[in-house]
């Protein structure tokens, strides 16, 4: 996530936020993971995305 930080890539920040928050998920660490989805719905609205991937 660093790195697409770093080149500016909101598509590709807001999908690794969703992939940390299945994470977290899966960790049973609902409050991290609710955070990093949030973030990733705050990048997917900004850009407009239609697509919304929540994998389980």
């Amino acid at each position: 996530m660093e790195i697409r930080e770093s080149e500016g890539d909101k598509r590709s920040i807001g999908t690794a936020q969703n992939n940390i928050g299945l994470v977290y998920f899966k960790l049973r660490n609902f409050e991290k993971a609710l955070e990093y989805y949030l973030n990733s719905l705050a990048y997917k609205r900004e850009l407009n995305d239609q697509k919304i991937l929540i994998r389980s």
